[in-house]
């Protein structure tokens, strides 16, 4: 080898043959370093997690309150919307059958035959052929989905009736509360009236009182 050649460097990496004791205690020392940062950290969101807790529970015990109050509305509406898509167009179709517009046609003697003759004659349209048609396609529910239905709506109304009354219930000992508790603020204030008077009665008709009241108008002669 020529006496002027350049070594190349020494890859970089890991020191050859050092001590794994130093190497171990260079990590405990940068731990025993980031202890502090880590605990401060750990408190942190421990604080953050039992906030979100407590939050969470509340607005969990506030829903519960709230269905709790309303399972009368919630139930009595439900059974309401049931019952309508079966007793609104069978409804719909008595009330025109009713008036005269039947599948077999405008009935004789009718409403809907008094309309026709007076303003339409033979030639019918508009409104009145809407009527006509929906009278002659229509047809009302079974017995059994009508029963269904009626007693859904009657069921929900009654649970909605009930809902009202006890919600007028709550809201009457709420404020019936409210004023208890502004008279027993007024009841305390005259009872600390009547006994900051008697003091003053009680000081003022002891004989050192009279003794100083008599030395003082004595003076002043």
């Amino acid at each position: 080898m020529p006496s002027n050649a350049v070594l190349p460097p020494n890859p970089p990496g890991p020191p050859r043959g050092g001590n794994p004791q130093n190497v171990v205690d260079g990590i405990m020392r940068l731990l025993h370093d980031q202890i502090p940062s880590i605990a401060a950290g750990a408190v942190v969101s421990a604080m953050l997690l039992k906030q979100a807790v407590e939050v969470l529970k509340r607005n969990i015990s506030a829903l519960v309150d709230i269905l709790k109050n309303n399972v009368s509305a919630l139930l009595g509406g439900g059974l309401i919307a049931a019952s309508l898509p079966v007793l609104l167009p069978s409804l719909a179709v008595a009330i025109v059958n009713a008036v005269g517009f039947t599948a077999a046609g405008v009935a004789k003697a009718s409403l809907a035959a008094a309309l026709q003759g007076l303003f339409y004659g033979g030639n019918t349209g508009g409104l009145f052929s809407v009527l006509q048609a929906f009278g002659a396609t229509g047809a009302v529910a079974p017995p059994v989905a009508l029963a269904l239905g009626v007693t859904s709506l009657a069921v929900g109304a009654g649970a909605l009736g009930y809902w009202w009354y006890k919600r007028g219930q709550r809201l009457a000992a709420e404020a019936q509360a409210a004023r208890d508790g502004h008279s027993d603020d007024d009841e305390e204030e005259e009872e600390e009236e009547r006994r900051a008077k008697s003091q003053q009665v009680i000081k003022r008709s002891t004989p050192f009182n009279f003794f100083n009241f008599s030395r003082d108008n004595s003076n002043r002669y």
